[in-house]
């Protein structure tokens, strides 16, 4: 096994395969999708404490079962432009899932979910969330789910915003 560190660089998108030994360096701010699982195995912790002062628990042994040693080179993914009126770059398709961000401060209206789920983030700005009578604004840093049964609405946002939105494919 070797160790491959990637060069960053601010606003970078990179998908890290499951079973792949991955580690994030200072500064970084992550958005991380990924189905619902609990498992994380440590094989190394940097000395962090848990709730009651005491080191956190590797689990070299689930960590070694789990890791795929033949996983190639990953590298930043490169965005695609979907619609420059809306802002919109796909940035990551996956047979799991696809990502989206829109960078805009036009209102976004949606049709349905197509019968699938979809989640939002915004990471920069707010944004008010639109569903008939109901409007609930979100701020930086967090998250709307549109359930698959949700019909037509609408983001707006306050000045300019970055959204990014999650579904399958």
């Amino acid at each position: 096994m070797y160790q491959l560190s990637v060069q960053r660089h601010n606003q970078d998108k990179i998908l890290v395969p499951a079973g792949t030994v991955h580690a994030l360096g200072e500064g970084i701010l992550l958005a991380e999708f990924q189905q619902m699982s609990h498992l994380t195995f440590r094989i190394h912790d940097w000395g962090r404490l848990d709730l009651n002062g005491e080191p956190r628990e590797l689990h070299w042994k689930q960590a070694l079962d789990s890791i795929h040693f033949n996983q190639q080179v990953i590298a930043p993914a490169k965005p695609e432009l979907i619609d420059n009126e809306k802002g919109l770059q796909e940035l990551i398709r996956s047979e799991h899932f696809v990502i989206r961000k829109y960078t805009t401060s036009k209102n976004l209206e949606f049709t349905g979910t197509d019968n699938y789920f979809r989640i939002f983030t915004i990471v920069s700005g707010s944004a008010e969330f639109s569903q008939g009578q109901r409007k609930v604004l979100y701020k930086t840093g967090q998250t709307i789910l549109a359930p698959a049964s949700t019909s037509e609405f609408s983001i707006n946002p306050v000045g300019e915003v970055q959204i990014l939105e999650a579904f399958l494919p």
